[in-house]
C-alpha cells in the first residue's frame, strides 16, 4: 500500500511535453535529491561557475570547486593539459552575451516530478498546451504515459525505491536505469545501479555480462529488478498492485575468486 505525504511547501513547475521533463520555475527553489540544473551535473551552478573562471577562482586549491570544473581538471591532466587564457577569454564572452544572467534552468524528469505531485503534494504541474493549465494527479499520469509508454512500470521502481529512502537517478550513461544514491549531499557517490528486467522481454547472458562490467568498472553493484506490471495501468491506483523483486549481480573473475587452497 502506498503512502502518501503531505508538505506545506509548493514548488511550480511547468510541463515541457517535448522534452519530457518539468521545469522547475523558482531555479533558487531546489528540492534536496530532485532534479538537476540544464547545465550542471546536480545544483544549476552554471552561473557561478562561470564567474569563477572569469575570476580564476577555480586553479587554486583552497578556492571552491565545482563538480564540473573538477571533472574537466582531471580529464586536462589525463592530457596533460593546462588551463589556459583562452577558457577565461571565453568565460567573459559568455557573461558579456548574457549580461551577466543566469538562463539556467532548474529541470525534474517525469519520475520526479509525478513523485513530488503524487506522494509529497510538493508541486503544481501547469501545461501551457491546455486550457486549465494545472495538472492533476490523473491529468499527469495520462500525460507522462503517453511520453513514455512504460512510464507506470518506471515510476513503480522509482517510488519503490523512493520510500526505501534512496535518491534513484538516471542511469542511461552507465546502461542502466537507475543509479541510486544515498540520502545526503548530493555530490555522493552512487552505490547501485538498477536494471529494469521486463517480464515479456529475453535477455543473454552476454548483455549481462557487459552490464555487469561497466557497472564494476564504475564501483556500482548491479541490481537486477524484475517488475511485474498489473493487468490495466491507466490510473495510479495500480501501484499498489506491482510486483516488485530483486536480484544483485555480482561479475565473477576468475583471478579473484578462485579458492585459496586447492585440495
Amino acid at each position: 500500500m502506498l503512502t502518501l505525504f503531505q508538505t506545506k511547501k509548493k514548488h511550480n513547475g511547468v510541463f515541457i511535453a517535448f522534452g519530457k521533463y518539468v521545469w522547475l520555475e523558482n531555479k533558487h527553489a531546489a528540492c534536496s535529491t530532485f532534479g538537476k540544473g540544464a547545465l550542471s551535473r546536480s545544483d544549476p551552478t552554471w552561473l557561478q561557475r562561470t564567474r569563477a573562471l572569469t575570476a580564476q577562482t577555480t586553479t587554486n586549491g583552497n578556492e571552491l570547486q565545482y563538480l564540473e570544473q573538477l571533472t574537466v581538471n582531471r580529464r586536462r591532466q589525463r592530457r596533460g593539459l593546462q588551463q589556459n587564457e583562452s577558457d577565461v577569454e571565453r568565460a567573459n564572452r559568455i557573461l558579456s552575451a548574457t549580461g551577466d544572467r543566469n538562463f539556467e534552468e532548474y529541470r525534474l524528469d517525469l519520475y520526479e516530478a509525478f513523485y513530488l505531485l503524487y506522494a509529497l503534494d510538493a508541486i503544481r504541474i501547469n501545461d501551457p498546451s491546455r486550457q486549465l493549465n494545472q495538472l492533476s494527479v490523473d491529468d499527469c499520469w495520462m500525460r507522462f504515459s503517453q511520453c513514455v509508454p512504460e512510464f507506470a512500470t518506471y515510476y513503480a521502481v522509482y517510488h519503490y525505491y523512493r520510500t526505501l529512502g534512496w535518491a534513484p537517478k538516471q542511469g542511461s550513461k552507465f546502461g542502466v536505469d537507475y543509479v541510486l544514491y544515498r540520502s545526503g549531499p548530493r555530490h555522493m557517490h552512487g552505490d547501485f545501479a538498477v536494471k529494469i528486467m521486463h517480464p515479456n522481454e529475453s535477455y543473454d547472458w552476454q548483455t549481462l555480462h557487459q552490464l555487469a562490467r561497466v557497472c564494476t568498472q564504475v564501483k556500482k553493484t548491479l541490481i537486477l529488478c524484475y517488475a511485474k506490471s498489473p493487468t490495466s495501468t491507466t490510473h495510479p491506483s495500480c501501484l499498489s498492485d506491482f510486483e516488485i523483486r530483486e536480484l544483485i549481480m555480482k561479475r565473477w573473475s576468475p583471478e579473484k575468486n578462485r579458492e585459496k587452497w586447492v585440495r
